[in-house]
């Protein structure tokens, strides 16, 4: 223990003098066998751990001027024995966490300083940080704001990502921290990081490695938290924005199971989002501002988010959430303004291979009505209650006249005929409206008509049927 006192006092006196190069190399040796003792005996750990002058001495060191790279190699051995002591006693080091961070923040931008010891130091101080967040639950927020700070000004070599991602995952243990994460924004140098390489990452994979599982984690914790959307809006741009919905959307659809509390967390900030799509959506049919990506950003986000709906629709919570909180009426209006400002496409054969290589424009927004009355489906299945709903908020019209090929969303008309069953079953005012709507007038499509079928509806059951004069000609 003493002989460990004499060579950290000695290593404090050699930084302040600014020593010989000899002198250091002596002391790198011996505190690198020190180092190892801790590693081999865990009683030598235990004393030193325990030590009020140790830490003392490691908090005065690391504060000292440093100016060579033989210097902050003695730093960097300070730091990996403080990593390996920090698993014995924490009691003695909340200053010590503080003074980290800004030793990395004095040396990391450093011209004079070789690259790979700097990324060598913080590959030690974050293994440091990884076993100091580990063992704790609770954290000073100054930390975890000066870890980010320290993230945005320094390129984090990719080498260290994997222990940096653990430190976070150990800080979302802190509800506190996760407030200052996503609701202050103070997240958002480690969180842009995680979302990188997310996007990164083969989600096709059979397989996912250690790496991959660990971001997985962090960002289910993520999405569950309430201040998910606030991030997501506030503190990034829209492309950005448009990334973590993509985050967002792998990972719900891909989830059977949520826990009551989760699901409704999720639930409520999509809805929210759901209606700000929606403004968004209304105002661009207004003035059609075509300008940079426009059209496309909101695309993305609708399409995004009713994906994801058609994955939570599953859960009768889900379905109660949106009919205490108006949803039926939310995707009615959705499905409504998308009818009636996107013309259905029919293309002619020789049409159809140009579009299919070039792609349905955005500006068409490909899918969402699909989406959307697939959602409805799940609604109003067995459910008197939606069925009225959607016909007093005039849903029938609309989706009575998607019961026809649009080559802008494919098998909506199968879609729609089978929303359009579970609207009418056992619903006699649905289906004395659907037969008045047809006395006045039938639906029909250019396609259907031109093969010889009629949607037809008897007794208020939506079915195919052989046009007579086809069936005549095939008899005669």
């Amino acid at each position: 223990m003493e002989q460990s006192l004499v060579l950290l006092n000695s290593i404090n006196h050699s930084l302040e003098l600014h020593d010989s190069e000899e002198i250091f190399l002596i002391e790198l040796s011996e505190l690198s066998e020190l180092i190892q003792n801790t590693i081999n005996n865990p009683n030598f750990l235990q004393i030193l751990s325990n030590s009020s002058k140790v830490w003392n001495f490691i908090n005065q060191i690391l504060k000292t001027e440093i100016k060579t790279n033989i210097e902050v190699r003695i730093i960097r051995g300070i730091i990996i024995l403080s990593r390996n002591l920090i698993t014995n006693n924490q009691s003695l080091i909340e200053d010590l966490n503080v003074t980290l961070i800004q030793v990395l923040e004095s040396l990391c931008n450093r011209d004079d300083i070789s690259p790979n010891i700097i990324n060598n130091l913080i590959h030690s101080s974050f293994e440091y940080l990884g076993n100091f967040t580990q063992i704790k639950v609770k954290f000073d927020k100054t930390l975890f704001i000066g870890l980010n700070q320290f993230i945005s000004h320094k390129d984090i070599d990719q080498s260290n990502y994997e222990i940096l991602f653990n430190i976070l995952f150990n800080f979302t243990k802190d509800d506190d921290i996760l407030y200052q994460c996503l609701s202050k924004g103070e997240g958002k140098p480690i969180l842009s990081l995680l979302n990188q390489e997310f996007h990164n990452l083969d989600l096709k994979s059979k397989s996912f490695s250690s790496y991959d599982l660990l971001i997985f984690k962090i960002f289910k914790k993520l999405i569950i938290h309430e201040s998910y959307l606030k991030f997501i809006t506030k503190y990034n741009e829209t492309i950005e924005t448009i990334q973590y919905l993509r985050i967002s959307q792998a990972l719900i659809t891909s989830t059977s199971e949520w826990d009551i509390l989760d699901l409704t967390t999720i639930l409520s900030w999509t809805f929210e989002y759901l209606d700000m799509v929606y403004n968004e959506l209304e105002q661009y049919f207004k003035i059609h501002d075509e300008e940079g990506n426009h059209v496309s950003n909101i695309y993305q986000k609708l399409h995004i988010i009713l994906d994801i709906y058609t994955s939570l629709i599953i859960f009768d919570h889900s379905k109660k959430f949106l009919e205490s909180y108006k949803g039926v009426e939310l995707f009615i209006k959705l499905l409504g303004i998308l009818h009636q400002n996107i013309p259905q496409l029919k293309l002619k054969d020789s049409e159809k291979s140009k579009f299919q290589e070039e792609g349905i424009p955005d500006s068409h927004f490909p899918g969402c009505k699909s989406l959307i009355i697939e959602i409805l489906s799940s609604l109003t299945y067995m459910n008197s209650t939606i069925q009225d709903k959607i016909r007093e908020l005039h849903g029938l019209e609309v989706i009575l006249s998607n019961c026809n090929i649009d080559d802008n969303e494919p098998f909506i008309k199968e879609r729609a005929i089978v929303c359009l069953r579970f609207l009418l079953l056992n619903n006699q005012e649905n289906q004395k409206f659907v037969a008045q709507l047809e006395a006045r007038q039938v639906v029909k499509d250019e396609t259907i008509d031109e093969m010889g079928y009629d949607v037809d509806i008897v007794d208020g059951k939506v079915q195919l049927k052989k046009k007579k004069e086809e069936v005549q000609k095939v008899i005669g």
